[in-house]
């Protein structure tokens, strides 16, 4: 925005080290004279709330508040697509960086541990198509210290031995003193448990995730310690039991268990409630907790994604696929072709002496066939109805970026499988309808030559029906 050929100046937050720096709204990369750090700027921020937009955005995401950043993030590229940094800062958000003070200035750090390499994932991608050349270099620059991160990260997780138990905890007093009662038993029976306060205590805080990220993966239960709503939701805790609820829906076996104290059950979060019932089949009670979350935030792609599955009476994805991605029905009979009726009309009409019934009873024929496709197409109509409900719409929606593409891998998986195989089943019906019409065709040129015999027999015994009539 300008006035006259003026550029507007405007406040816009460091998103490093917080400093107020002044700014024209046409610049894409600014130098803070504070940190000395080198940075891409979002587009339009002269804009009515813009500037305030990111900056609140971009505080969530140091804050470890990654979902709530995303939701901003989003709103921001629904009003610009072009904007390469909130595409460059959804990136930051799924992969959990944050930067910490170095001696060196600010390095990144990575909490959401990915093992697709950054460099691969389409808001890098979009972020270096929308940026300036300046900006695109500083993407790339940070992307690449990023991806070193993933590498030498993923060495960490190939090494470490497989836990039994994560125990979730906020690191205060009444929940640590909890988490290690739980480690202190479960480890006397044999168990291996990933019980931060002990597994990390030789570690810096920046270092923690590979080896999170690798007990997450391999644990089977997880306990979260839940002495206060607060804590339960707190940022780091919340990032913690909401990667391990992703992977429960991936996996059965997996399970998780409150532990409460020095508080309700019922305060435990409402979403995470409604999976424990939903897991049970427990629909009515899984639907009301659901319910509960969507009350306190209207904004819960996990609550509609609850309420959406209990509605297809399914515990997980993978039992909506399995629903989905069966045969809508029997198969139908369908027609291969229509009836030759002229030219069985012409054929008629060379033989005028036969009757109508005679004609019918001699080229009929049953040209249907039982299609294999009809139940699949069914299928996908079936899919596509489901997928078009209002609150599997709003679980994408609303949900956090990694979140909304499991959603849409998997409604991609169950409509691509179905329409593989009724594409498979509709070449056996083409091979079905092809021999039902060389049947057809082959019974009608042998229905007509027995018109031409009977005719010709007719003929033959005409004159001695004649004489038989004479001498009567």
């Amino acid at each position: 925005m300008r006035t006259g050929s003026i550029f507007v100046k405007v406040l816009f937050e460091c998103k490093y080290c917080h400093a107020k720096l002044t700014v024209e709204d046409s610049q894409r990369v600014v130098l803070c004279n504070y940190c000395g750090t080198e940075q891409a700027l979002p587009c339009g921020l002269a804009l009515p709330d813009r500037a305030s937009q990111f900056e609140r955005a971009n505080q969530h995401r140091q804050n470890g508040d990654f979902d709530r950043a995303m939701e901003i993030y989003n709103k921001i590229l629904d009003k610009n697509a072009n904007d390469a940094e909130a595409y460059w800062s959804l990136l930051l958000c799924r992969f959990g960086v944050v930067y910490v003070k170095d001696a060196g200035g600010y390095k990144p750090t990575i909490n959401r541990m990915q093992r697709t390499s950054i460099l691969a994932d389409e808001d890098y991608r979009a972020a270096c198509k929308h940026a300036d050349a300046e900006q695109r270099e500083i993407y790339m620059r940070e992307a690449g210290k990023i991806n070193d991160i993933q590498r030498r990260y993923l060495q960490i997780v190939e090494s470490e031995r497989p836990f039994d138990v994560f125990i979730c905890f906020k690191d205060e007093p009444k929940g640590k003193a909890f988490g290690q009662d739980f480690y202190n038993l479960l480890t006397s029976r044999g168990y291996r448990v990933f019980f931060s306060a002990a597994t990390l205590k030789s570690l810096a805080g920046e270092e923690y995730e590979p080896y999170i990220y690798a007990a997450l993966q391999s644990a089977r239960v997880m306990i979260v310690i839940a002495t206060g709503a607060e804590n339960v939701n707190s940022p780091w805790v919340k990032n913690e039991w909401q990667r391990f609820l992703l992977l429960m829906r991936e996996d059965k076996g997996r399970l998780l268990i409150p532990a409460v104290s020095g508080m309700r059950p019922e305060e435990l979060p409402a979403v995470v409630r409604g999976n424990i019932e939903l897991e049970d089949g427990e629909w009515a009670v899984a639907q009301r907790w659901f319910e509960q979350a969507l009350n306190a935030n209207p904004r819960s792609g996990e609550a509609y994604l609850g309420l959406f599955l209990i509605g297809q009476q399914c515990t997980d994805l993978d039992a909506l696929a399995q629903k989905l991605t069966q045969p809508a029905g029997d198969a139908e009979l369908r027609e291969a072709c229509a009836a030759a009726s002229e030219w069985i009309r012409q054929v008629a009409g060379r033989y005028p002496e036969m009757d109508g019934q005679a004609i019918e009873a001699l080229f009929a024929f049953d040209r249907t066939y039982k299609s294999a496709a009809s139940a699949g197409e069914r299928a996908i109509a079936r899919a596509e109805q489901a997928f078009s409900d209002l609150k599997f719409v709003r679980a994408k929606r609303f949900a956090p970026e990694m979140k909304k593409r499991e959603l849409e891998n998997a409604e991609a998986r169950v409509l691509d499988a179905l329409e593989k195989r009724v594409d498979s089943e509709r070449l056996a019906d083409e091979a079905r309808s092809k021999g039902v019409r060389a049947a057809y065709r082959a019974h009608l040129e042998a229905a007509a030559k027995k018109a031409a015999e009977w005719a010709e027999q007719q003929r033959r015994q005409q004159p001695v029906l004649d004489k038989q009539r004479f001498r009567e």
